[in-house]
């Protein structure tokens, strides 16, 4: 698959991703199409800020905003009182004779007085007022997504720049900014917000233009998030990661589209450092999807036992040269163990995790590549420990759907004539080795399997 196949492919679910990557380019930013927002991810309103002031839009905004505020309208406000002997401010002299005859007749030092003062709460300030607190709540919910130096966060004034600290102390200190009060819940209205779009003043217009925008994407609105996305959203670096979320979102799509009581509906979790989980299903399986994590409970690595972990080693490697001399031809191998790039895990609300798939991702043709992933493959599934200790006895790599390798697609010019499924099926192998073409066709079938028909 070409590059822009892959991303045409996983770009309705990138709205999570905010790992090591940059803003999409010019001709990868026409694939992004909206998706069903915001029912589907666990961590919307977050992922919706990051969006948000990743927006040019938002950055030209604040970039000369203590600027602007120096020219901050106001309105009039006049305020009324009753003064006797001494006068401070407007005589209101039509006031001032209807007070003394209905209430002091022949009081000559009765005066009634007007005062003006400035009155910042006018609609184009509520509605400036409300974008400004809007950006600035935005910036301290999406700091956790900040702090790691990957090229998109080194790319946008949000992460520790000079324009960020001038923004966040102009937000919390200007003097015109704290004398507009804070909107009511119910406001800016929609006549504020027509009040401010009609102004002469750019900054009351462009702070109107960003408030309905804003709202929008707080509705879920999908067109409106993919305007959005089409200048924010973080595109992975590098085919690998790529050709891994492709296998990861078609697992996640496969899953969802069973239609089954047992699996239920997809949340998607927020892909970003030291989150583990990302996708969990609300069926009877209680179905866990991780990526590139490895849950609390389990892991991989070998563990001093009776016979030793060279034991299971040896059975791993044998098993591999096994599941390679089917697939390819003769093959060498190594210890390769660390973690899986996907783990689909499924137990029950009252029993622990019972059912296990494992998946190593290769975006690679090359024999050695593919070698290598059936080997990792071997390994996760011989040292794959749980807390009560190794899921299969030793030797044993489950039932022959437990460990899934997905590789790019072969053809004549790779000089290799992949065994099929079913030929991979008669060779009683507890590997399945997929193409990239063919994993939207396979996944079904072979998710039913595990997570279904065993639990029926």
């Amino acid at each position: 698959m070409r590059e822009s196949a892959l991303v045409d492919a996983v770009a309705d679910d990138l709205f999570t991703y905010v790992l090591n990557g940059d803003f999409p380019a010019d001709d990868i930013a026409p694939l992004i199409k909206p998706a069903s927002y915001p029912d589907q991810y666990d961590d919307f309103d977050r992922l919706v800020d990051l969006h948000f002031i990743l927006d040019e839009a938002v950055q030209e905004f604040v970039t000369d905003l203590e600027q602007d505020l120096r020219g901050v309208k106001t309105g009039t406000e006049r305020e009324s009182t009753i003064q006797r002997g001494g006068i401070n401010g407007r005589i209101d002299w039509g006031a001032t004779y209807q007070e003394r005859a209905t209430t002091s007749p022949g009081n000559s030092g009765l005066y009634v007085t007007e005062l003006q003062s400035e009155a910042y709460d006018i609609s184009e300030n509520i509605v400036l007022k409300e974008i400004i607190s809007r950006i600035y709540s935005a910036l301290k919910n999406v700091t956790r997504y900040l702090t790691d130096s990957r090229t998109w966060v080194e790319n946008t004034w949000a992460a520790g720049s000079e324009l960020r600290d001038s923004f966040q102390t102009t937000a919390e200190q200007n003097i015109h900014l704290r004398r507009i009060p804070d909107p009511k819940p119910t406001e800016p209205t929609d006549r504020m917000l027509t009040r401010a779009a009609s102004s002469r003043t750019e900054l009351y217009r462009d702070a109107a233009t960003l408030v309905q925008q804003r709202q929008q994407y707080d509705a879920g609105d999908p067109d409106a998030i993919g305007a959005l996305l089409q200048d924010t959203l973080i595109t992975p670096s590098g085919r690998q990661t790529l050709f891994e979320l492709f296998a990861l979102f078609r697992i996640i799509d496969a899953l969802r589209n069973l239609n089954e009581q047992e699996i239920g509906r997809p949340t998607y979790h927020t892909l970003e450092s030291g989150r583990e989980v990302a996708a969990t299903f609300d069926g009877a399986r209680a179905l866990e999807v991780y990526y590139d994590q490895t849950p609390d409970d389990i892991s991989f690595h070998p563990y001093t036992e009776s016979k030793g972990p060279q034991s299971r080693s040896d059975m791993a490697h044998k098993q591999a040269r096994e599941v390679a001399d089917v697939f390819l031809t003769e093959t060498a191998v190594q210890q390769h163990t660390k973690r899986p790039d996907v783990i689909v895990r499924a137990g029950t609300s009252d029993t622990p995790y019972t059912d296990y798939l494992i998946v190593e991702v290769k975006d690679s043709t090359k024999q050695d590549r593919i070698r290598s992933g059936i080997t990792e493959l071997a390994e996760y599934l011989q040292f794959l420990r749980t807390e009560s200790g190794y899921e299969f006895p030793e030797g044993d790599f489950g039932s022959g759907l437990n460990g899934l390798l997905v590789v790019q697609d072969l053809d004549t010019t790779d000089k290799i004539t992949p065994a099929s499924l079913a030929q991979q099926a008669g060779a009683d192998i507890p590997i399945r080795i997929v193409q990239a073409r063919h994993l939207q066709t396979v996944l079904p079938s072979l998710l039913r399997r595990i997570f279904c028909l065993q639990y029926s």
